[in-house]
């Protein structure tokens, strides 16, 4: 996992918990957490404490094929690489007898979350 750190309260996203920090001198010094039962965690830092929250997820370039094979089948598939997409478009083509016509499968570049 990676952290990225917290510049203000607006990048703490947890759901039911409300965070409050307070700095001093442009360091965080106190971070105080409150749940919807009013349960209260403070964190003090005599220097200062580091709040940090998951970084979000790397995003990557990828291409989709996707459709609907003679109305019945919904295809969606990805690739690594555009020309990867359009071979696999090619056999289903054939596959259906109908060497180069389009069975309607349309390829789009999208941008997906990159896997760990």
């Amino acid at each position: 996992m990676n952290f990225v750190s917290v510049k203000g309260v607006k990048d703490i996203q947890l759901d039911g918990i409300t965070c409050e920090m307070e700095k001093h001198n442009g360091a965080v010094k106190i971070v105080t957490l409150r749940d919807a039962a009013g349960h209260v965690l403070r964190v003090c830092g005599d220097y200062g404490v580091s709040v940090l929250t998951l970084a979000p997820p790397a995003k990557v370039k990828r291409w989709r094929l996707s459709g609907k094979l003679f109305g019945l089948t919904d295809i969606s598939e990805d690739f690594e690489h555009e020309h990867e997409a359009r071979s696999r478009r090619d056999s289903y083509d054939e596959a259906a007898g109908y060497p180069g016509e389009k069975l309607g499968l349309t390829i789009e570049q999208i941008e997906v979350e990159e896997a760990s």
